[in-house]
């Protein structure tokens, strides 16, 4: 698990300083023009299918795949702190048989700061983030061992960490290329009750 949140951290650092590189190498008259992807204040939108690589326990060779969607918005401020926004992400998943007779289903809802930096792509301005956010996961239709006994849905505390990289379309629309994150939640399992899963997403993103 250790080295799938070094990736993720080494993803979100290649992208980010890729970002200033070309932020630091871009005329001064266009790191003032306003474009789609800088634009200050506003909101910010996202729908992304999203694949998580997770594991109930770390045990070698359990982890499983879990297909699902999220939505996540973000609203900029303006002025000096333009780049620097207030995220929320609601995403849930589902898998079948991650177990023999043991399915699993999750949703997820984390908000907190994201910091995006500008990336020249061609002729395109697309813009790099990081971010990190904390909430809560609600996980159900499976089985979670506890002291009491097992029961049928359970609920922890969630930590989420990444980045992402967008590509403005227009000003309103632009796609999600990709985005990665690391998932760190508590869900009982028996063992140390601790996940460490990774989730990897791309779709649309619509500005309002």
């Amino acid at each position: 698990m250790k080295t799938m949140l070094r990736a993720s951290a080494k993803l979100v650092a290649m992208l980010a300083l890729a970002a200033l590189s070309a932020a630091g190498q871009a005329p001064a008259a266009d790191n003032k023009s306003n474009t789609p992807s800088m634009v200050p204040g506003g909101f910010e939108f996202g729908l992304t299918f999203t694949y998580k690589v997770a594991q109930v326990a770390r045990v070698s060779g359990s982890r499983f795949i879990m297909p699902g969607g999220s939505v996540d918005g973000v609203y900029y401020l303006s002025g000096s702190a333009k780049n620097l926004g207030i995220a929320f992400d609601i995403s849930g998943e589902s898998a079948s048989a991650i177990e023999p007779g043991v399915n699993l289903s999750q949703y997820t809802i984390v908000v907190g700061p994201r910091y995006r930096w500008p990336l020249k792509m061609g002729r395109h301005k697309a813009s790099v983030y990081a971010q990190a956010l904390i909430g809560g996961v609600h996980a159900f239709s499976s089985v979670f061992p506890a002291p009491g006994g097992s029961t049928f849905n359970a609920g922890s505390f969630a930590l989420q960490t990444g980045g992402g990289l967008n590509l403005p379309l227009t000003d309103k629309i632009g796609l999600r290329l990709l985005e990665a994150d690391y998932i760190m939640t508590n869900l009982p399992n028996n063992a140390s009750s601790y996940q460490g899963d990774a989730r990897f997403s791309n779709g649309l993103t619509f500005r309002f």
